[in-house]
Order: C-alpha cells, then sequence, then structure tokens
C-alpha cells in the first residue's frame, strides 16, 4: 500500500531566548497510509536535506534519523542529531541565503519524497547571537535583523493565551485562559507511582487516562470517606474508587468532586492541571464542533465529535459513533452519587468535571455515553463523583 506522511507540528521555537548558536531542532510528525490511518508502531528511516538558495539548490546540511512511531503513528525527531552524510550541523551559515528543508521518509521499500519547505523566521531566531530580534508593541510585528514578519497574537498587546486569540469566534472564551502546550514527543508520564499515556490534540497535550491518584501533587492526601452524609454535605476535596473496588480503579480510575478539581493544592502533576470549560472548547472546536454548539447546554450538542474521542473497549454497545481518532480514550468511570452504595452507569457513561461553574452549587461537566456520538455539556452538583483528565500548562 502506498504510505504518505502528514506533517503535525514541524519547527518547534526553541533556544529562542538564548545567544549561542543552535545544535538542533524539534521535528514531529504523524505516519499515515494511502487511506488516512496511522500507522502505529512502525520502522521508518528519516533522511533531512537542508538546500542552499532554493528547494534545488546546493545541499549544505544532509542526514539519516531512524525511528518508531507510537501508537498514533507519532513520530519525533531532532534535525542536527542525526548520522551526518553531507557537511556539519554546527558549521551551518543560517545568516544569509534562503534555506529549504528536504524531507524523504523510507518505510521499507525506498525513499519517499515527502516535499521540500522554507524555512522563515524560526533557523535564524535560533542564532541569536549574529541577528537582532524584537517584538512590537503593537501591530504583530516580530522583526528578524532587517526583515519584518507579521504574527497574529505575538505583541505584547495581545494575551495570546486567553479565548479572545485561541478562540476569536466564540465570545464566551474571550477572557478565559486555554493551555496549548504540546506533548514534546512525550508519551506518557509517572505520577503518583502510576504510568500514564498522553495523546496531543489539536496542540494540547492530555492524560489519555483517567486520573487514580489519592494525593495532591504536594503528596498530601485527599480525603474519602464511606459516610453518605459527609459526602454529599463536602465543600472540600474528595474522591473514591467506583464500588470501592479497587481492581475497577485500576482501569477506570477514581471519582472526585468539583472541590478536588479545583483545590489549589492540585491533583495533577507539576506543569499540568484540570481543564477549565473553554480548554474543552478549544478541543471541540479542533475536533469541528461549531461555535454556537460549543456554548450549548446540553447532553446531545454536536455531531460525532464524543465518538472521536470514546475508547472503543470500556462503552458497552452499541457505542455510537466511537472511534477514538485521536487516543483520547475517553473511560467510562461512571458516577458516584454517594459513596458506599451509591454508584451507577459503568461502561455506560462518563463524566469529566472542568475547574468551571454554572451556579454556585453546579459545575461543569463533560459527558459521553455509550448511546450517543456526542460530547455533552451540562452542570451537575458539585458534590456528585466523576473522573478527572489532566492537560499540560
Amino acid at each position: 500500500m502506498k504510505k504518505s506522511l502528514l506533517l503535525f507540528l514541524m519547527l518547534g521555537l526553541v533556544n529562542l531566548v538564548y545567544s549561542q548558536a543552535p545544535q538542533s531542532i524539534p521535528y514531529q510528525a504523524v505516519a499515515r497510509d494511502a487511506l488516512g490511518n496511522p500507522m502505529a508502531n512502525q520502522s521508518l528511516t528519516v533522511q533531512f536535506s537542508l538546500h542552499e538558495a532554493s528547494a534545488d539548490g546546493a545541499v549544505v546540511f544532509q542526514e539519516t534519523q531512524s525511528t518508531t512511531t507510537n501508537g498514533q503513528g507519532l513520530f519525533s525527531l531532532t534535525f542536527g542529531a542525526g548520522v551526518p552524510s553531507v557537511g556539519t550541523f554546527s558549521n551551518i551559515n543560517w545568516v544569509s541565503g534562503y534555506k529549504f528543508l528536504q524531507v524523504q521518509a523510507d518505510f521499507g521499500n525506498g525513499y519517499v519524497d515527502l516535499g521540500t519547505q522554507q524555512l522563515m523566521s524560526v533557523p535564524y531566531t535560533l542564532f541569536s547571537n549574529q541577528i537582532p530580534i524584537e517584538v512590537s508593541t503593537f501591530g504583530d510585528t516580530l522583526l528578524i535583523g532587517n526583515n519584518k514578519i507579521i504574527v497574529p497574537g505575538i505583541s505584547s498587546s495581545n494575551q495570546n493565551n486567553t479565548g479572545a486569540f485561541l478562540l476569536p469566534q466564540n465570545p464566551n472564551c474571550a477572557n478565559q485562559n486555554i493551555s496549548v502546550s504540546g506533548c514534546n514527543g512525550i508519551n506518557s508520564i509517572e505520577y503518583n507511582q502510576k504510568l500514564y499515556q498522553l495523546v496531543e490534540i489539536g496542540g494540547q497535550c492530555w492524560f489519555a487516562e483517567n486520573l487514580a491518584t489519592d494525593k495532591f501533587k504536594n503528596n498530601e492526601f485527599i480525603n474519602t470517606t464511606n459516610d453518605s452524609a459527609i459526602w454529599a454535605n463536602s465543600n472540600s476535596a474528595m474522591y473514591t474508587e467506583y464500588n470501592n473496588d479497587l481492581a475497577i480503579q485500576n482501569i477506570y480510575g477514581n471519582l472526585y468532586n468539583w472541590y478536588s478539581a479545583t483545590d489549589s493544592r492540585g491533583v495533577c502533576p507539576n506543569g499540568w492541571h484540570i481543564p477549565n470549560d473553554c480548554e474543552w472548547m478549544y478541543m471541540e472546536n479542533f475536533l469541528g464542533m461549531s461555535v454556537t454548539d460549543q456554548n450549548n447546554i446540553s447532553l446531545t450538542r454536536g455531531n460525532n465529535e464524543g465518538g472521536m474521542i470514546k475508547s472503543l473497549d470500556t462503552f458497552i454497545s452499541p457505542n455510537i459513533g466511537a472511534t477514538n481518532n485521536f487516543g483520547f480514550s475517553a473511560i467510562a468511570g461512571g458516577v458516584c452519587v454517594a459513596p458506599p452504595n451509591n454508584f451507577t452507569s459503568l461502561n455506560r457513561s462518563c463524566f469529566f468535571w472542568t475547574t468551571s461553574d454554572i451556579t454556585p452549587e453546579s459545575g461543569i461537566v463533560r459527558s459521553l455515553n455509550y448511546n450517543y456520538s456526542t460530547i455533552g455539556r451540562v452542570g451537575a452538583t458539585k458534590q456528585r463523583g466523576y473522573s478527572l483528565r489532566c492537560v499540560k500548562d
């Protein structure tokens, strides 16, 4: 079958604040076959060729690197860290002349040319000891030497981590912070003696598993109880296992009240947090949900966005629309109304707390159900026990 390669994240803005010459440039891509399916766990060799002056100009540097894709077809390399066949990366003259990067990949049947792209601002900003760099206060202008490049949102007058910049069509998120930080090629993270798989969706890095910690990131224990009255009336962080069963917890994670999601001690590792309502909307927007549906309060908003993130094996049949396109693997962890006996909906539904609320008594959750292909957005009593996912700061 003919193979293709879709660029996922090209060149990273690395070493921007340092004065020494760059030693490498991050590169990520997703390998897909001709039908668009991710090529999971596939070995390949990548050849980078840097051309001077034009796309077919002289090759001033060339190297090869071998790697293997992950379960979603993603692979990460560092241009400049391979086995060189032409030139030396540290001797590349980034100051003068245009540079064009050609990428070729070999999946076992010879190299396939994936195209050549002109390198614009990124490599030159890395060589900051020779090229002055300045960002305008207004006007979104990046000045690199004598060159001016318009980069929307780069000026200091913009709050480019807010919904006004990242979800400009969604006025309800205009003043909300939205974290968009990639996984940088990291596939998993260990936290409180459990290994969590990671997934990148639309530039956001998410846990691909439900949180199962019984501690805050400062190692203080989160309260738990089997007294239904204490649980139902608590205004502080609480957690429980579904049916108090550790075997279930190992697969489905813990169930937490809303106060756990918002506790200042943080239930996620350092550098991670529970997403707010608009951070979920950012992912939903990437999945194709309209702005109108993003802001609806409904169990059945949008189209098949829920199917795109539902796991294939934790929901009972018919698990409508489930494709798990991006590896988010939403797990049907059910609900705790109040321990020790009032649990429901395991393998039927999952609910994820956000840190946002809709009233003083109700927090905003995302829901997925075996009988719907949509992502619900509803308010729920803050004492309910639901699942949690972490997103990278």
